[in-house]
């Protein structure tokens, strides 16, 4: 199971009232060396200053480069989904409910941006503004989802996850979530509102990652959505792939492909910004759920069950490491090669050979 699938099921059991989910060890405390919570995703500043975040609001920090952790400040019991620096000390955190989260010392500590039914109050509001300008029926009936379940969830207390952020400087941001969830912001993060008519997303399919790439800025997502804006996010439009399943991660490589990837060891590469795509063959059937671009203008692409590949050429990939049973969810690369991995069993510290000599290459 990926993580982002992990996420919607955690949040369905929740939604329920069942949730935390049976078989997900809490660990009683996390030593120095290792972190044992679940964790889902991981960001560094400048490869010292690390934090590590996940299942029950766990934030764990590093300040030495992933040698020794200790734990922060915890700022509620939501699972947290994505981590990003936007300077050296600046850090924002999303999760399910809703929550989002900012720190303005590295995670020393943290304030509650907006949780429970904060979301659904915006998407509300959003779904009032798009009823009032709407001019076809589509737009009318758009709005009236939208007001229904904004309703629907904050009668519930709460509101759909959130699954990944980005900000593309230091005013303007987004976070994404299920439902076709689409957070902005245009002030650093002091006041947001929901971005949801600005997307072509009709039916509402959940959006598990952005990213800013190639002169644009991409949302992927479940049964092979793609959006791109080439407006600085004023509209995202939907992008035909001819791929079906669902992509969970999106980075650009040096030589203007694009790589989306996802369910099955699915992976589609573009070369002209998102307007075509093709397969491209990798020797692995295992879900990617993260990627990474690297100094050099290549491309790491990991999987759920922690393989690490690395793009060679547009069309071949060479394993950097094999599957482990230990899983993964997120990971960040050091300039020493370290990589910084965080999955169902915390944090681990792995080398890769970046150098490339030692790797097999996988053609497409």
């Amino acid at each position: 199971m990926t993580c982002r699938l992990f996420s919607i099921i955690a949040f369905f059991l929740s939604f329920a009232g069942t949730f935390p989910v049976a078989g997900l060890v809490e660990a009683a405390s996390i030593s120095n060396a290792s972190p044992s919570y679940y964790l889902t995703a991981v960001a560094s500043s400048d490869g010292k200053k690390l934090i590590g975040v996940g299942e029950r609001g766990i934030i764990t920090l590093s300040e030495d480069g992933g040698l020794t952790w200790h734990i922060a400040e915890n700022a509620g019991q939501d699972t947290l989904t994505d981590v990003v620096f936007t300077d050296a000390d600046k850090v924002w955190v999303v999760g399910h409910a809703g929550t989002l989260l900012s720190s303005v010392d590295a995670g020393g500590s943290w304030k509650t941006v907006l949780q429970g039914s904060k979301v659904s109050e915006l998407a509300l509001a959003e779904a009032q503004r798009i009823k009032d300008t709407a001019v076809s029926d589509e737009q009318h009936q758009l709005a009236a989802n939208l007001q229904a379940n904004a309703q629907r969830m904050i009668e519930s207390g709460s509101s759909e996850p959130l699954f990944s952020l980005l900000f593309t400087d230091e005013l303007h941001g987004y976070a994404v979530g299920a439902y076709g969830v689409v957070l902005r912001t245009d002030d650093g993060g002091h006041t947001w509102k929901a971005w949801l008519g600005h997307v072509d997303n009709p039916q509402k399919l959940h959006i598990y990652a952005i990213a800013q790439a190639q002169g644009g800025i991409y949302l992927v997502g479940e049964q092979g959505f793609i959006a791109r804006s080439t407006n600085d996010g004023d509209h995202f439009s939907r992008l035909e792939t001819d791929f079906s399943g669902s992509f969970f991660t999106i980075a650009a490589a040096a030589d203007k492909s694009l790589y989306v990837a996802g369910l099955e060891g699915v992976v589609i590469r573009s070369t002209d910004n998102g307007s075509t795509w093709a397969a491209v063959e990798v020797a692995t059937k295992q879900s990617w759920v993260a990627s990474e671009a690297m100094p050099d203008g290549s491309v790491i692409l990991a999987n759920a069950n922690g393989g690490f590949f690395r793009s060679v050429t547009g069309h071949k990939f060479s394993t950097l490491s094999v599957s482990q049973d230990d899983g993964l969810c997120g990971f960040k690369t050091l300039s020493n090669g370290t990589v910084i991995t965080a999955g169902p069993r915390g944090i681990s510290t792995k080398s890769l050979n970046l150098s490339g000599s030692a790797s097999t290459e996988v053609n497409q």
